[in-house]
């Protein structure tokens, strides 16, 4: 089966906003940051289920190499991506 990922606005900035904080902190840290987000991206994409879910419907992925978590939800043939979420933030803002 095949799924569409759709990213809130929310999710875009956050991601835009690691990027730039990490080519900040050290140059091509940024483009390591966006290669594995895209990996568990692929990974969401293929197996959706396979992540915990943490909230009703609402699955997160945590990311390894960085402190960061996916919040996404499954909508039939569809992948919301909620947040990509800074895993020191209040957790209150996830979605």
């Amino acid at each position: 089966m095949e799924y569409q990922l759709i990213f809130r606005d929310k999710a875009v900035f956050e991601i835009e906003d690691a990027y730039e904080f990490y080519e900040m902190k050290s140059k091509g840290l940024g483009k390591k940051f966006i290669e594995t987000v895209k990996e568990y991206l692929d990974k969401i994409e293929e197996n959706p289920a396979h992540f915990q879910k943490k909230l009703g419907e609402v699955r997160e992925a945590y990311i390894k190499k960085f402190p960061f978590v996916i919040v996404y939800e499954i909508h039939e043939f569809r992948i919301v991506i909620y947040s990509v979420f800074h895993t020191s933030r209040n957790p209150k803002n996830k979605n």
